[in-house]
């Protein structure tokens, strides 16, 4: 029987889950190679190309294990903390994947755009399926921040993706994230709860030196943890060290 030389997962939970789910304990233990992203130019962070809005972005598959409903949620709930005069200075961006062949992505965009309704704000709320790259490299530029609510995700590429456009993080404290982002330095880490999340999203709403602080913070950590010509390396080395004991 064939077997792996080498085992590498993009995570330490991916590891955890794959070594649970197998169910044995392997004289070696799976590699740990972080995904990586290209940074984003390093251009002035501008809010919003239509200035009198402040965006919150939220980037998922429209799936329901993506837990996109706490994003709403949590904004509902941070408009609240608000002065009445500026509730109509901010928005949510609801973007991310979408195919209407999958019927839980019909559906669930349904009950999303349903329950903005509900809580009376769906002109404040706006859906953004199958955007194109250009376009969400645009909207990660733009946005306040990025709220990432999936639990227990392998990974996580997307809050990644925002650091690298110096925008903070404000994810669910589980899974990838956990190793991905720094709390209070390049985002915050929360309870999947509204409330939680609502607290971290009027205080980068609130504080614009906080926002610029750890938007520059995470621009960093991405340079310094997740490169690409890093990854390229690292990736280099492990294969090397497969051919060398292969030989051996």
């Amino acid at each position: 029987m064939l077997r792996a030389n080498k085992i590498l997962v993009n995570s330490n939970f991916t590891a955890q889950k794959f070594l649970s789910a197998l169910n044995v304990e392997l004289v070696n233990c799976p590699d740990i190679l972080y995904p990586s992203v290209q940074l984003m130019s390093a251009t002035i962070k501008n809010t919003s190309v239509d200035e009198k809005y402040k965006s919150f972005l939220t980037i998922n598959r429209f799936e329901r294990k993506k837990d996109i409903f706490l994003a709403i949620h949590a904004y509902v709930r941070m408009l609240s903390m608000c002065e009445e005069s500026n509730l109509c200075m901010t928005r949510l961006l609801v973007a991310g994947g979408y195919d209407s062949r999958l019927i839980e992505n019909v559906e669930y965009i349904s009950e999303l755009s349903r329950e903005a309704k509900r809580l009376s704000h769906r002109k404040s709320i706006t859906f953004l399926p199958s955007i194109s790259s250009s376009r969400k490299r645009q909207i990660l530029m733009e946005s306040l921040c990025l709220l990432y609510t999936p639990m227990e995700e392998h990974f996580g590429i997307v809050p990644l993706e925002a650091m690298s456009a110096s925008t903070p993080v404000i994810a669910v404290d589980s899974g990838g994230p956990k190793e991905t982002v720094e709390n209070e330095k390049t985002g915050f880490l929360c309870a999947s709860s509204s409330e939680e999340f609502a607290m971290a999203m009027y205080r980068i709403y609130n504080d614009p030196m906080l926002a610029s602080f750890i938007g520059s913070s995470g621009r960093y950590h991405v340079c310094r943890k997740f490169d690409r010509t890093d990854f390229g390396v690292k990736l280099s080395e492990i294969v090397q060290e497969v051919l060398f004991s292969s030989k051996s």
